[in-house]
């Protein structure tokens, strides 16, 4: 069982990137046992598509679009994934709507989870997360080590490095 856990977002607006800035801290900082692979899928669009036809589990990290506190992590399996993605307020979110409809033309698909945040901010011109999204940051990767647990993926920490350092490496 193939299992990517893809970030998504663009990194130039505040906590639009919070799905690439999620990915690069569990690349520094964790060290992950199983097939699974860290995918910085920034604003990929369509061309993420790819990853669906690889992988039989995707977990994807991003904001979302859900009327909810400033923070708030959700996390969104099946139906709902399609539902969420009609709803589409940030940039990027368009191409992932797209792929999630082309999904159903491929030969198969992959299971998708999505461990989204509620943002602050996805309009501001610069790079690093919201005071908001920082304070929760380690309830987001938590979120995902636990769904990587579930899935039989073991992992252990091996570097410290802040959320601070990520955005300059």
């Amino acid at each position: 069982m193939r299992i990517a856990v893809l970030g998504v977002g663009n990194v130039l607006f505040r906590d639009e990137g919070l799905g690439v800035f999620v990915v690069k801290y569990l690349e520094k900082n964790y060290k992950l046992y199983g097939d699974v692979d860290l995918l910085d899928g920034g604003t990929g669009g369509l061309k993420l598509l790819e990853y669906f036809k690889e992988y039989d589990i995707i977990i994807m990290v991003d904001v979302v679009s859900i009327d909810d506190k400033v923070g708030s992590v959700h996390r969104i399996e099946g139906e709902s994934v399609k539902r969420l993605l009609t709803n589409h307020r940030t940039a990027h979110e368009v191409g992932i709507g797209e792929v999630m409809e082309m999904i159903s033309l491929l030969d198969r698909s992959p299971k998708v989870v999505i461990i989204g945040v509620v943002p602050e901010d996805v309009y501001t011109p610069r790079i690093g997360l919201s005071p908001s999204l920082e304070r929760v940051f380690p309830n987001i990767v938590e979120a995902i080590l636990k769904e990587l647990e579930s899935l039989g993926v073991s992992f252990e920490k091996v570097q410290d490095i802040p959320l601070s350092e990520i955005g300059k490496l």
